[in-house]
């Protein structure tokens, strides 16, 4: 029996150029959605952080999410349409949307796992027909949403305990006999990248084309 070949896809700076997260929220300013600039403000504040591989998300997700505090999905679902259409569509790279098409094609599963929220993972997923991503998930009660984001957030080893929480849903019982393929940029991922079985490192940053160089991992330099 063939075994299922995983294939996972980080988001931000690996499909696309930017950050998703930071990119909706400066989408909201232009909107003059209440609270946006101050969210926007604060979490900008916090970027180098997470590019060191040193991010305080609880904290990173408090700011974000206080904008959309009392919203429901409804109400943003319009908004989200537009901003994947006018803000994320120019800004994929040509190389990734070529690699995802591959491994579709395949019949790989396909997995999409981020950092950023997984209202704005889902709706870019949605246009690129992946089915299936991770986000960091935000609470809803009563329908709207309260402001709180829920753990385990995908970051770090967090993106390989959702990935497992995966793979179990899926019924395919062991990660590391299955995860093919891994593409990533960001430093924060070194530990999906060390489970598959051929990491692919996207425009790294310094100090993960060193882990990549040591580790023989192959480095792909993309663009739009």
């Amino acid at each position: 029996m063939r075994m299922t070949k995983v294939t996972v896809f980080d988001l931000d700076d690996t499909l696309l150029e930017g950050d998703s997260a930071q990119l909706w929220l400066e989408f909201l300013c232009e909107q003059n959605w209440p609270g946006a600039q101050t969210a926007l403000l604060n979490c900008s504040a916090m970027m180098d952080d997470y590019y060191r591989g040193a991010l305080d998300m609880q904290l990173y997700m408090q700011h974000w999410a206080r904008p959309l505090l009392g919203a429901s999905p409804c109400q943003l679902a319009p908004m989200l349409a537009r901003f994947v259409s006018e803000v994320i569509e120019p800004r994929f790279f040509k190389q990734a949307l070529a690699r995802l098409q591959v491994h579709l094609q395949q019949g790989d599963h396909t997995l999409v796992i981020s950092a950023s929220p997984a209202i704005l993972v889902k709706a870019i997923c949605d246009y690129l027909q992946v089915e299936h991503c991770i986000g960091i998930e935000l609470e809803l009660l009563e329908g709207r949403f309260s402001g709180k984001a829920l753990l385990p957030y995908s970051l770090g080893e967090g993106k390989v305990i959702r990935l497992r929480q995966w793979f179990k849903a899926q019924q395919l019982e062991a990660a590391s006999q299955h995860l093919h393929t891994v593409y990533s940029d960001s430093i924060n991922d070194v530990p999906l990248l060390q489970l598959s079985c051929q990491p692919q490192v996207v425009n790294p940053n310094p100090v993960l084309l060193d882990i990549a160089s040591a580790k023989g991992w192959t480095v792909h330099r993309w663009q739009r």
